[in-house]
């Protein structure tokens, strides 16, 4: 009798551990699967330390000169926030805009960013947006014949220093003057209602031309601030007839921009150039390529609180409290939605990822794909709707996307992956793993323009699953392994070899003291898998962050070891000169596994195990950071040198 491991793949919590595949696991903890064998997840690269406050990071791009790109980092300390480069064509200032539930819609020069990297609070932002006028101008004119007059009524906009132009003020009362009359302007605002805009430059005067269908608004002239808020307007209307016409009459700033009003959340950008965001059941769209103008009349109202936002193709997805719906179409102002008539709320806006298979989000029953064809909870077979609850706490995951597939983050320590670059395809994937020898992360996030993904945690700025990174330490374990009587397997045998990114061999480590100093700072708690104190070690109250699982205190992940007898057992990491292997047996007429072999194998050769027993049901846990090719058991060892 014997059994052999390779081609090893995921877990599948949804079904029996006897049921299993025979190459699916138990336990598939920080590996990589996607060449058959085991390899661990790769360690985080560190980047740059980015202060004990930041939240969220983005990566932004300048151009210089030459039109090379350079690079920069910018740090927030509100993890709702978004932060995209405008669409504008051929934009200058590289302007770079963010929004989140705490921060209000912001803007800066993307040079700027770039100058400050490591000053952030020297960077100059202003306000998203440029004010509307607020007041009308009059206007007024002498005298005229009644055979050669006109009636006219003024307007008039705002232009920052951007060039960015502000929608126009209420019209000024219609007036009946000379066509070739000199008409005077007054009451014109010289500043803007509210501080932290970008600096008021110039004023735009447009007044009404009659055609012989419709009445529209031309431009007079572009003109300096005025002084005393006046100007004369000499111009004949064969001049201005021929001139553009007023462009921003819809024009306006958005949500959060004016102080004192709820802000944009969840920024998107969308191919055709429009930025998006929502506030409340309302999505709010940018004119293409002008994202400093939210037009009134392109606000689109779903009916449900909307969680947040994503992009498939030229379609924005909206994941509300409700259905998802797809918004489409060309332009803002001709834009489709369509209801997806499949309840599937979403329970976490950084599950929201989108990707050029569908935008992927955790609702109550799973992992969801939406596309513009419909949704489908692609984990369904895997995880049944109790276990995802029960153990990846879909509330509070935060997510990302690569080669790997959808990496679900949900403590700061512990996640899952879903999908292989094996099988694009994440619906399609042969199973899923875990995540777990990570410390204190706060956020992953994609780079959209190289694909990258980064995670911050403490203050630290990390690569994720970079190819020349080190592998961590990977845990997996078979399923429940069933013979048709009970064996006394004797002999089994290991191929494995060390990753070429290895470095220095590590050793284990003695968690004794560490635990004894844990389990005397406080009483202790428990949270899924996990115990920690709410206390430091000098009794130093830890600080909690409302809205995450009780592992973000710091520093307090502590695994419980098997019979709590210490918080963490002695930790064998970075194995990379071995395997060590764990042969669990549950012996006839008893309830429970026992571990019948545990010890770290240093060569390929055949080993042996105690042949003083017989079991019918078996698991191998197999852990390390080097690369795993196959497990052989046999119940003697000439049977082994067959296998």
């Amino acid at each position: 009798m014997h059994f052999k491991l390779e081609n090893f793949s995921g877990i599948i919590p949804k079904r029996s551990d006897r049921l299993l595949p025979s190459n699916n696991a138990t336990i598939a903890k920080s590996t990589e699967l996607y060449s058959g064998e085991l390899r661990g997840i790769k360690r985080p690269q560190f980047i740059r330390t980015v202060g004990s406050t930041a939240e969220r990071a983005f990566r932004v791009y300048v151009q210089d000169n030459g039109g090379d790109y350079k690079d920069a980092w910018v740090t927030v300390d509100d993890s709702t926030v978004n932060l995209y480069r405008g669409p504008t064509i051929n934009d200058q200032y590289q302007r770079h805009y963010w929004t989140g539930v705490n921060t209000p819609p912001t803007v800066a020069d993307g040079q700027e960013l770039y100058d400050n990297e490591d000053t952030p609070a020297s960077t100059v932002t202003y306000t998203w947006g440029i004010p509307n006028p607020t007041v009308s101008c009059q206007a007024t004119t002498g005298p005229s014949d009644p055979a050669d007059s006109e009636t006219r009524s003024y307007t008039y906009t705002y232009v920052n220093e951007w060039g960015e132009e502000s929608g126009p003020a209420v019209p000024s009362d219609a007036v009946t003057g000379g066509v070739d009359g000199t008409w005077n302007l007054t009451g014109i605002g010289t500043s803007f209602s509210q501080a932290g805009f970008n600096p008021l430059d110039k004023v735009r005067i447009y007044r009404t031309v009659t055609g012989t269908a419709t009445t529209d608004f031309r431009l007079v002239e572009e003109i300096n601030v005025p002084v005393g808020g006046t100007y004369t307007d000499t111009l004949p209307g064969a001049d201005i007839v021929l001139n553009e016409k007023i462009t921003t009459t819809n024009f306006d700033m958005p949500p959060g921009a004016v102080t004192g009003t709820p802000n944009l959340e969840g920024l998107v950008s969308l191919p055709n150039g429009v930025l998006a965001g929502f506030l409340g059941t309302d999505v709010y769209l940018s004119e293409p390529y002008l994202p400093y103008a939210f037009p009134r009349n392109y606000v689109v109202s779903t009916g449900s609180k909307i969680v947040g936002l994503g992009v498939f193709g030229s379609g924005l997805i909206i994941c509300t409290e409700s259905s998802p719906l797809v918004l489409s179409g060309a332009h803002p102002d001709n834009m489709t939605m369509i209801e997806i008539d499949q309840n599937e709320p979403c329970l976490s806006y950084r599950s929201i990822v989108s990707t050029a298979t569908g935008v992927f989000y955790a609702s109550q029953n799973g992992l969801v794909q939406v596309t513009e064809y419909g949704a489908k909870v692609i984990s369904r077979q895997f995880v049944n709707r109790s276990e995802w609850h029960r153990i990846l706490s879909p509330e509070n995951i935060f997510a990302a996307v690569s080669e790997q597939g959808y990496i679900g983050l949900y403590s700061r320590s512990q996640g899952f992956i879903l999908g292989s670059e094996a099988d694009s395809d994440i619906a399609n994937t042969a199973g899923m793993v875990t995540v777990g020898n990570l410390a204190y992360i706060d956020a992953i996030n994609n780079d959209p323009r190289t694909g990258e993904v980064f995670v911050l945690g403490n203050g630290q700025l990390f690569f994720w699953n970079q190819p020349n990174a080190e592998p961590l330490a990977y845990t997996w374990q078979s399923k429940a392994f069933e013979t048709p009587y009970p064996v006394n397997f004797s002999a089994f045998k290991v191929k494995w070899q060390v990753p070429e990114t290895v470095g220095p061999v590590a050793v284990s480590i003695d968690t004794s003291y560490y635990n004894t100093q844990v389990f005397n700072a406080a009483p202790l708690h428990t949270y899924a898998q996990y115990a920690f104190s709410s206390s430091d070690f000098n009794g130093t109250p830890r600080v909690s962050k409302t809205g995450y699982p009780a592992d973000k205190y710091y520093p307090s992940i502590v695994s419980l070891a098997t019979g709590c007898s210490n918080l963490i057992p002695p930790l064998y990491v970075d194995l990379y000169d071995a395997v060590r292997v764990t042969i669990y047996a549950r012996l006839q007429n008893e309830k429970e596994y026992r571990v019948v072999y545990s010890r770290e194998v240093s060569n390929e050769r055949i080993q042996r195990m105690p042949s003083t027993f017989k079991a019918d049901l078996w698991k191998i846990k197999l852990e390390s950071s080097t690369n795993v090719f196959s497990f052989a058991i046999a119940e003697t060892g000439r049977e082994l040198a067959k296998v």
